[in-house]
């Protein structure tokens, strides 16, 4: 039995080597770089996990890795790395523990180490991409947002980051965050095309609730998510000439692609729950009614698939939803047969 438990609990990292730059000012866009992609992955807390050969695997540094993939094979992207690292404290001084890798265009055009030590809520990582963004006089990039993490507490969420246990990091600081990025405002255009949740219990009817006034894709496992991630290497996928726009069904497609993908790479690592689903937050009606609902109840205290609590309507709680499933090799849920799509977190 390999591959199990290892996805939602936290050995130390290995963090991703770099050297540090100077900051540079804003770039003028090439008419080429259609869309950004920012990816956030957490790396400071327990990511190790041991492959069928008995081999260590950092999964943050592997998620760093995949995006470094993305980024220099994404000719039209702009993509902005973070990897957000342990503390260390070296005679009193406090090293750098975020790490900031820019692409342009496939190009790496810095490495930049930056302190997290005042950081909440995205602050610094907003603040860089900002400062560093690209400028486009003649349209607006289609953005999206990765993040790779464990679990996002709906409520609570504290010793989430082993180096700052004293910080929350819940759906209210996510959340925060994203309004960093992007506010929404009264444009009826979403700050974000598609947001990636690699995390476990990414999918519940709360979260998807707090994440629909930024995206109207969502991507996420809505039950346990083994280390090994999801994958967004469908970005590689995309032609590389501009004349293809990001339209509503490209982007739901990109989305579909990277379930599916996900969903493969997963069954060969893991023999553990496999849920993999994208929601369109614009059809999907369940969230937003979800906590309403007088006739939902629960009936117990652990994650579970939200089909199994009395008052649950199939029909509304699959609209503009597809879902990947896969039940475990071993364990109660091991004649399970289908997923809702939806997680609840029990009372």
């Amino acid at each position: 039995m390999t591959f199990l438990l290892t996805a939602c609990a936290s050995l130390k990292n290995e963090s991703v080597p770099l050297t540090t730059a100077e900051p540079q000012t804003k770039i003028a866009v090439d008419r080429t770089v259609d869309f950004q992609i920012i990816y956030i992955v957490h790396g400071d807390a327990n990511y190790s996990y041991h492959d069928s050969t008995g081999k260590r695997h950092a999964a943050d540094s592997e998620a760093v890795a995949q995006a470094l993939d993305v980024a220099e094979h994404s000719p039209r992207a702009e993509v902005f790395i973070f990897h957000q690292q342990p503390r260390h404290v070296k005679w009193f001084h406090q090293k750098p523990d975020g790490a900031l890798y820019h692409f342009r265009g496939g190009i790496l055009l810095q490495e930049q180490t930056y302190s997290r030590a005042q950081d909440s809520d995205f602050d610094v990582e907003a603040g860089l991409v900002h400062k560093y963004a690209t400028e486009s006089s003649s349209h607006p990039l289609t953005r999206f947002f990765i993040y790779f993490g464990h679990e996002i507490p709906e409520t609570g969420g504290g010793n989430y980051s082993e180096s700052y246990p004293e910080r929350n990091f819940s759906l209210a600081e996510f959340t925060r965050g994203l309004d960093r990025f992007g506010k929404p405002d009264s444009n009826p255009e979403k700050p974000f095309a598609l947001i990636v949740l690699s995390t476990c219990y990414g999918g519940t009817p709360t979260i998807m609730n707090r994440l629909s006034p930024y995206t109207r894709f969502a991507l996420a496992s809505p039950a346990y998510l083994h280390l090994s991630y999801l994958d967004t290497r469908a970005f590689k996928q995309l032609p590389d000439s501009s004349s293809d726009p990001f339209n509503t069904e490209k982007i739901h497609a990109l989305a579909a692609d990277m379930a599916h993908q996900s969903f493969e790479r997963l069954k060969t690592n893991t023999q553990t729950e496999i849920t993999v689903a994208v929601y369109d937050l614009q059809k999907t009606i369940f969230p937003k009614t979800f906590t309403d609902s007088k006739n939902w109840k629960t009936r117990t205290n652990e994650y579970h698939d939200c089909a199994e609590d009395p008052g649950f309507d199939s029909t509304r709680a699959a609209t503009g939803m597809e879902v990947l499933y896969q039940a475990p090799r071993f364990g109660v849920l091991k004649n399970k047969t289908e997923h809702s799509g939806w997680e609840c977190p029990g009372k």
